[in-house]
């Protein structure tokens, strides 16, 4: 029998792409979430992929044809949210970029897209530090960081490694600060 992905139109199949890059643009690198955690992500994997399809041009209707696969009711023993709340998501995520399409079609400068990662707990932010620490973004890094430790601030781990961000910035007096708090 054919997968469901395999009968789907292009656009379908688009807003599924869209949705796992929104994850990777998302910082979702971990697993083992728990349910309302994982119902969290897939939202603000939605919501990029809704910005997505409109950057491509994609229609709302086109972009939220794949919703029609996906379950209703209550979704509180679910890894993935309803299809209600993902439906929201990705008209917020496509409402933002038809405007960003918009915009750049009047000879506006778009902004890039911001996503909202307001909900993400302070491991969450230690590990996109993490990784932006490693790819030599500093200043991304110590913005993590910042936040994690906002979200924590017993983490002599989030302290030592933004006093490494620091120290390669050339902010010794920082980087001091940072360690002495670790």
């Amino acid at each position: 029998k054919e997968s469901w992905l395999s009968q789907s139109d292009y656009w379908s199949k688009m807003a599924v792409l869209a949705h796992e890059v929104g994850h990777h643009i998302n910082g979702h690198t971990l697993s083992g979430y728990s349910l309302a955690d994982s119902r969290k992500v897939e939202l603000e994997a939605d919501d990029w992929a809704g910005y997505a399809m409109a950057a491509l041009g994609a229609s709302l209707t086109q972009t939220l044809e794949l919703t029609k696969r996906f379950p209703e009711g209550d979704d509180s023993n679910s890894t993935h949210p309803n299809r209600a709340k993902r439906i929201a998501a990705l008209t917020n995520g496509w409402n933002v970029g038809n405007e960003k399409v918009s915009l750049s079609t009047s000879n506006k400068v778009p902004d890039k897209y911001v996503p909202d990662n307001s909900n993400m707990s302070a491991t969450e932010y230690w590990n996109r530090a993490y990784d932006k620490y490693e790819n030599g973004d500093n200043y991304g890094a110590i913005a993590d960081y910042t936040k994690a430790i906002e979200l924590n601030p017993n983490s002599s781990y989030a302290y030592n490694n933004r006093g490494l961000a620091k120290s390669d910035l050339e902010d010794y007096y920082g980087a001091i600060a940072d360690y002495t708090k670790a």
